[in-house]
């Protein structure tokens, strides 16, 4: 008796997962056939007979997102992260309509989350890259917000352990030289940030509000708009410089600060040198600045300014054309002068650094359709689901779509309650790629070479 109990047990639980997983995969033969009605209704039913299941919710959310119904996609998209935080496929769907609906902030964490755990490096990549992309949209938003709201912006609740780097301005008539006003902007946020008691602005968040201000590479700043700009970055100092190239080969270099706050007078310092001792000026410079904010270094802090990251000169300019053209977007162009930086130093580590980021950059910048059939040739290769037909391209979104599909994360219940009670995303801001402190090597040998240099390089174009 209890033997023929057990058998019926057992089959009346057979016939009830093969019903549920019947219907689920019934629903994949229609989504993958984009009949999204039918394939609706069978993950219902799925769900109906068998509630809670990740795979069934996640092919649910991918059906809605296919419809171009993100607010049901996402919530369904999250509800399968709820029950199942590592499964690439929820997190790339999840993460790509959080982008499509620029709820950026959302797409960010998702998509870290997605490097975390993804098994296909290709795709990796291009996610990394679209990591980049939105740490710049993120700023760009930042600094329209900062214009819109300036008025709003109270200089005094600053702090004054904020510095900002603007960029050297090139004060000769040796274009060639002209990159060197960004790169040397760099040598110093990332020296600065050696400081500990110091906050230091990244310079791509200085850019991008510079672009939005309308301003030049190297936008004037003095005395009188000091104060704006430090309110608008949100820096107590702004250090600011120029640079001259003298006969000889020898190259003057000006840098000092205005305190925003008291509109005081730009302090300055100056080094004069031959060309091929720029790095020791510049670390100079550095300690010049940081003894005039009254700032006693530590021994640790103190070394680790001293570290060179290139002692060629040849290699710095080469990085300083690609942090040009990695601005302007141009990441391929952008990842070929990271290349020849490394081809004269194959030991800078911040431009090898800096390559990957660029290769990652130019990988995501691919359309979201694009993108879905590299993920699914990726799931292919790994074993993972079944691929699926193309999802909505860029130009097949429109704001209509978006704001059609009620979506607001902000005020979405359901979505506030996962984020509020399980903390499924993780607000904070991730840091940008200027923040992230370069792997750099102590250099034994001396400052700069004896080496006197002919300066050859190419100028992007306007």
């Amino acid at each position: 008796m209890k033997k023929g109990c057990a058998v019926l047990l057992f089959v009346c639980l057979w016939m009830f997962l093969g019903c549920a997983a019947s219907h689920y995969s019934l629903g994949k033969k229609h989504l993958e056939a984009e009949e999204y009605d039918q394939a609706l209704a069978e993950f219902e039913l799925a769900e109906a007979e068998k509630p809670d299941q990740p795979k069934v919710l996640r092919e649910t959310g991918i059906t809605y997102y296919r419809k171009l119904d993100f607010k049901n996609a996402i919530q369904h998209l999250l509800q399968a992260f709820l029950l199942d935080s590592t499964d690439g496929r929820t997190l790339f769907y999840l993460g790509t309509a959080f982008e499509i609906t620029k709820k950026y902030d959302m797409a960010l964490d998702i998509y870290s989350r997605y490097v975390d755990v993804s098994a296909a490096s290709g795709i990796r990549s291009s996610i990394q890259g679209r990591l980049e992309k939105l740490i710049r949209l993120r700023m760009e938003e930042a600094a329209k917000r900062a214009l819109a709201e300036e008025d709003q912006l109270d200089i005094e609740t600053i702090p004054d352990s904020t510095v900002a780097v603007l960029y050297f301005k090139n004060m000769g008539d040796n274009r060639e030289l002209d990159p060197i006003q960004k790169g040397l902007a760099e040598m110093v946020i990332t020296d600065l940030s050696k400081v500990k008691s110091l906050h230091v602005i990244e310079r791509l968040r200085i850019q991008k509000l510079m672009e939005e201000m309308g301003f030049g590479m190297t936008g004037l700043v003095d005395q009188s708009t000091a104060p704006r700009i430090g309110r608008l970055l949100g820096a107590s100092r702004l250090i600011h410089g120029v640079f001259l190239d003298l006969s000889g080969d020898r190259l003057r270099i000006d840098a000092g600060w205005i305190p925003v706050k008291t509109r005081s007078e730009l302090q300055t310092d100056q080094q004069t040198d031959q060309m091929n001792q720029l790095f020791k000026m510049e670390k100079n410079l550095v300690f010049g600045l940081i003894d005039r904010m009254g700032i006693d270094l530590s021994q640790e802090e103190r070394d680790a300014i001293e570290i060179i990251p290139t002692e060629n000169l040849l290699a710095f300019m080469a990085y300083c054309n690609a942090l040009d053209y990695e601005d302007r977007g141009m990441f391929e162009q952008s990842a070929e002068f990271y290349r020849e930086a490394l081809i004269h130093d194959p030991g800078f580590a911040q431009a090898r650094k800096k390559l990957t980021v660029a290769e990652n950059l130019s990988a995501g910048s691919t359309d979201i359709a694009a993108l879905e059939q590299q993920f699914a040739a990726g799931e292919a290769e790994t074993g993972g689901p079944a691929s699926a037909p193309a999802g909505p391209g860029a130009d097949e979104i429109k704001d209509g779509d978006i704001a059609e599909s009620g979506l607001d994360v902000s005020e979405s219940v359901i979505v506030n309650q996962m984020i509020h009670s399980v903390g499924v995303l993780d607000q904070a801001f991730l840091p940008g790629i200027e923040s992230r402190e370069p792997a750099q090597e102590r250099s034994e040998s001396s400052f700069g070479s004896t080496a006197r240099f002919h300066i050859q390089v190419t100028i992007p174009p306007e």
